[in-house]
């Protein structure tokens, strides 16, 4: 596996805590780093194990991404 490439949590807390006053500014980088998170996750792992409802959103595109490439699924209905 190799080192993950993504942005760490402590360091999205950091960039989240500048941007208060910009709060669609801060939704949109947040979901951007976590789509890459999520696909770095997916790349390097053989199964996915994601708790999901079935409604559109990041786990959604985690679990279509990981169907893509082939992974073995595992959802959980909450």
């Amino acid at each position: 596996t190799e080192e993950n490439p993504y942005i760490t949590v402590p360091e999205l807390r950091n960039i989240i805590s500048k941007w208060k006053k910009e709060p669609e500014r801060e939704y949109t980088e947040i979901a951007k780093y976590l789509k890459e998170r999520n696909c770095w996750m997916v790349q390097n792992t053989s199964r996915v194990i994601a708790c999901w409802d079935g409604s559109s959103g990041g786990t959604s595109h985690c679990v279509n991404y990981a169907k893509s490439l082939g992974k073995e699924i595992v959802v959980i209905t909450p």
